[in-house]
């Protein structure tokens, strides 16, 4: 199989993977990035993802003290099973999309706007959350 690059869903869910594991380990996001990419790097393009990974980290983590959210980690840890069960447009998987979406079965497109797409779609999470469309 040819190298693809990495679709928005398994950016988001790495994101999210990143940011709880660095909160809730003694690694810094780098070291918990890096023990990740492991498993992908001999499927994925190298795109500069290690910094876009990690700067959406930033990103999240800072939006989520904004919000003054008080547990981090439970807030990702829901968030990735949000991911696991929702398309980035809000609409549920079917089970086929969850069988066959996978990164084996995805088109390689780059996205030059996943760290935004990331953030955009964490942040319909959360108006869901508090507006009750999502139960945590």
């Amino acid at each position: 199989m040819a190298k693809k690059y990495i679709d928005q869903d398994l950016f988001d869910f790495f994101v999210c993977f990143v940011a709880l594991s660095s909160m809730v380990s003694e690694h810094s996001e780098s070291e918990v990035f890096d023990m990740g990419w492991k498993s992908y790097e001999a499927d994925l393009i190298d795109d500069g993802i290690r910094e876009d990974i990690l700067r959406a980290v930033r990103l999240a983590k800072s939006k989520l003290s904004e919000w003054d959210v008080s547990s981090h980690p439970a807030f990702f840890k829901h968030f990735q099973k949000h991911i696991e069960q929702y398309n980035p447009d809000g609409s549920k998987k079917t089970a086929l999309k969850k069988t066959f979406g996978g990164m084996w079965f995805s088109k390689s497109v780059q996205n030059p706007n996943r760290i935004q797409d990331f953030v955009n779609r964490m942040v319909a999470f959360y108006a869901g959350l508090v507006s009750g469309a999502y139960r945590s």
